[in-house]
């Protein structure tokens, strides 16, 4: 098929979905085209792809007709078989500049939802994101919930434990991210006398916020706070267990890459944690907004490294059954090709109809 996938936002976490969904597509064949917008900073990695990369040089809001009016030839010229679109901005001038003549895909997880509405189908990441959108008037019939998704490398075995084990934090750098619950419980595990230390990265603009509250809870010499990078296996190569105390609103896309680096987690019962792991099968979930529970949890782990193992193992496995990108992606794929024919023949109907209303006037 000949796939459009149009991101006119600059926001990292809309361009961390067309990471994530392009190049498993773009794998299994496809031919595909990326619109996006002359300053997102996606259009670095994009053009390490096989692909047709073009910006859409316009105002870009909502309701701009000259945009409208250029990205209806492009999509022409394009040929597509179906768009994909990122953000409602990229929905509205779509709308505009092709009506209903190609299916249009909504690709979006757990931020404003309702712009999905006008779309043939949806792509939802996270369970609360499709019960957002039906909430809205959404029809259940035409979304379809795609899992976070990663390549995975296999066939590794991971070193035993560092003394002191380094545990790893990837998470927001704002109030749902709970990294001020994970200090707060490092505060008691060193108490305790569980010898430990902790890297953490995340974006936001509160890490001066809990740079000082490491410095008030004497953990400066046992936390590091690491810069986000494109590329950030490196942090999980090194560490031994991963922590994720986020409070709310996050699909769990970050333990992916730890579930496949084979590391224990030590996780809050927030949605994403409670859908991809089972407490005691694959990790170990504790109560969201609770330090204690946290720090009993991390001791858990730390304190027996077999048991921390085998959840890693389990975890693992369970990575390869239901979030390795070719396999989620093989399965996008099967239901675009199926919609793209079911639009088509609704499509070729239309006129048939309208002959026959002719011939009985």
């Amino acid at each position: 098929m000949r796939l459009v996938h149009i991101m006119l936002s600059c926001d990292p976490r809309v361009e961390a979905r067309l990471a994530e969904m392009l190049p498993g597509l773009l794998a299994l064949g496809h031919e595909t085209a990326v619109i996006t917008h002359p300053s997102a900073s996606a259009a670095t990695w994009l053009r390490t792809l096989p692909i047709s990369q073009l910006a859409l040089k316009a105002a870009l809001g909502a309701r701009d007709r000259r945009a409208a009016a250029r990205l209806g030839p492009l999509l022409r010229t394009l040929r597509a078989d179906a768009v994909l679109l990122y953000d409602p901005v990229a929905m509205a001038l779509a709308r505009q500049a092709m009506t209903h003549s190609l299916p249009f895909i909504a690709v979006t997880e757990g931020d404003a939802v309702a712009w999905a509405q006008d779309a043939d189908c949806t792509f939802l990441s996270s369970h609360a994101a499709f019960q957002m959108l039906i909430e809205a008037g959404g029809d259940a019939q035409r979304c379809l919930f795609v899992p976070p998704m990663i390549d995975y490398r296999s066939g590794f075995i991971r070193p035993l434990w560092r003394q002191p084990p380094t545990i790893l934090v990837h998470a927001p750098l704002h109030e749902a991210g709970g990294v001020q619950d994970f200090l707060m419980a490092l505060s008691q595990l060193a108490a305790q006398g569980v010898p430990c230390r902790a890297q953490i990265v995340g974006e936001g603009v509160r890490v001066w916020r809990y740079r000082w509250l490491a410095r008030r809870l004497g953990l400066l010499g046992s936390v590091q706070f690491l810069p986000p990078l494109s590329d950030i296996s490196a942090y999980y190569a090194k560490a031994d267990l991963f922590c994720y105390p986020v409070r709310e609103g996050q699909n769990g896309r970050a333990l992916l890459p730890a579930m496949a680096a084979k590391l224990p987690i030590v996780a809050t019962d927030a949605e994403g944690p409670s859908i991809m792991l089972s407490h005691g099968q694959e990790g170990w979930l504790v109560g969201r907004d609770n330090p204690d529970a946290l720090a009993a949890g991390l001791a858990h782990l730390l304190q027996d490294e077999d048991m921390a193992r085998t959840l890693a193992s389990n975890a693992f496995h369970r990575l390869k059954q239901h979030h390795v990108r070719e396999k989620v992606c093989r399965g996008v794929s099967e239901y675009l090709e199926e919609m793209v024919r079911r639009h088509a023949v609704s499509q070729a109907q239309v006129p048939e109809v309208m002959h026959g209303i002719s011939a009985v006037a």
